[in-house]
């Protein structure tokens, strides 16, 4: 029966990327693209090696050992799961992608330059910090962080952790340097320093969505949906060099540059894996846990009140002493039936945990209507260019989300990426950087004047006078 499982996520596999194909033009920049390929890795490609090198790492590791029933009902779910995603996604069906980019683009980009340049300053500055103190080379004495026995849960136990994960603002940082400089080959040295240091830190995901953002920005730029062969041979290379440094959490990096700093922990197994037996790629084993516990052992389902995390993790500890570990709200806890420690359910095991079958319909479909929806308004074009680079930037933190299954993931990540951004727009404010719809509008206004509709004139227009003059157009058309 359970062969006859897995033939099934094969074939659904296959039957829902040809109607995908066939129904709407598929894109690098649509979400529905990242959960397919995470969906095919962890839940289609992975279940099929694992049977037949019989995987059994972390069912040691998690101490639990599932039934031939329940390991079959958690390879359905992720198939219910992956289906169900995909209608909620074809549910708003996107237009075809205006890659928009007018004059008024290029006057408003032009005009971002040095702002930019000083908001990338600062944030890759702190974010280096951050992520130099996480590797052991510098000391700034800001975060210090443990593990709750309790829940398994890596929390800040003192002082406050925000500066802990403000690596994300390097990344982000290293986009706009491509950016202002129009990738010219010095404009990659951000980057690649970035790299470097979170390779050492053995921390791989931020480097990992920053290089996928610079990629992503490339193909907009040359109005590119979907990538060639030899970026497929370059994305594989990244992957091995992630699953190289996942190995030993960038430990040979750091013996390698002569600075290993033994005071850095790993986590490591004494085991030696198999290929993709590990937990980067076990969330199908992660599915079957929860099936092993919820609801027969619980005795109850979740109701998602996990995610009621999101309104009390933002309150550092400095201030809130006694603030609970996770969620403030809790109706199971899955280290009372094993020792799950590093597990991440993904969207079907968030779902089954929540409400069982119930859950990974509803939860699965809710995330693939409300990120077509967002790819929707990409899709038609933003008329702004800090939009666009936030959603370049915002869209490989979902390869994330989707393995942890929970909005938290987006939130805590997504703080700090948008933190540069409303950076650079307050700098914009504060020097009298005109927005592109006040660029439309000015030039609107001179060409009424009889200053002609070229926006090469509109450069020479002092800020506080070219707004006057939108609103007095603004005024006038209202009269």
């Amino acid at each position: 029966m359970y062969e006859t499982a897995l033939a099934i996520q094969w074939v659904t596999f296959a039957v829902v990327m040809m109607l995908y194909v066939g129904r709407r033009k598929a894109s690098v920049y649509d979400p529905f693209l990242y959960y397919a390929a995470f969906h095919f890795l962890v839940f289609v490609f992975r279940p099929l090696l694992g049977y037949i090198l019989n995987y059994e790492l972390i069912y040691r590791w998690f101490q639990f050992s599932p039934s031939p029933e329940e390991r079959l009902i958690a390879l359905i779910a992720t198939n219910v799961g992956f289906v169900m995603f995909a209608l909620g996604s074809q549910f708003i069906s996107p237009p075809t992608i205006n890659f928009k980019r007018d004059e008024f683009v290029e006057l408003e980009r032009k005009s971002l330059k040095y702002t930019g340049l000083a908001t990338a300053s600062i944030c890759y500055i702190l974010g280096i910090a951050s992520a130099l103190s996480n590797w052991g080379k510098i000391n700034l004495s800001l975060g210090s962080m443990t593990m709750d026995k309790a829940t398994g849960t890596i929390i800040n136990s003192e002082r406050v952790g925000y500066f802990v994960e403000a690596y994300h603002l390097a990344g982000a940082a290293s986009l706009l340097f491509v950016w202002i400089f129009r990738f010219r080959l010095l404009s990659f040295t951000p980057l690649i320093i970035f790299v470097m240091v979170e390779a050492g830190s053995g921390i791989r995901g931020p480097f990992i969505t920053a290089i996928v953002s610079v990629g992503l920005l490339y193909f907009y730029e040359r109005k590119v949906k979907m990538p060639t062969a030899r970026l497929m041979v370059f994305i594989l290379m990244i992957t091995v060099a992630f699953s190289a440094i996942g190995s030993d959490r960038g430990k040979s990096w750091r013996q390698f540059i002569d600075t290993d700093d033994q005071s850095l922990t790993t986590l490591t197994h004494a085991n030696k894996e198999k290929f993709l037996e590990g937990m980067d790629t076990g969330n199908l084993e992660f599915m079957e846990y929860l099936v092993y516990v919820v609801p027969n052992r619980s005795g109850t389902y979740n109701y998602f009140a996990d995610n009621l995390i999101i309104f009390t993790e933002w309150v550092p500890r400095a201030i809130w002493p006694g603030k609970p570990v996770g969620s403030p709200v809790r109706f199971v806890n899955i280290m009372d039936y094993g020792r799950p420690i590093g597990m991440t359910p993904g969207l079907p095991g968030e779902g089954w945990l929540g409400a069982g079958w119930i859950g990974v319909v509803g939860w699965c479909f809710l995330w693939g209507a409300v990120l077509a929806r967002l790819y929707r308004r990409f899709a038609r074009g933003f008329d702004s260019n800090l939009k666009l680079l936030a959603y370049l930037v915002f869209l490989p933190i979902l390869i994330v989300a989707y393995r942890d299954g929970s909005p938290i993931t987006v939130l805590r990540q997504g703080i700090f990426l948008a933190f540069p951004f409303l950076l650079w727009y307050l700098f914009n404010r504060l020097t009298g950087k005109l927005t592109i719809a006040e660029i439309r509008r000015t030039v609107a206004l001179a060409s009424m004047k009889g200053h002609g509709s070229a926006p090469k004139a509109e450069r020479y227009l002092p800020p506080a006078v070219a707004r006057r003059r939108a609103m007095l157009l603004d005024q006038a058309a209202k009269d």
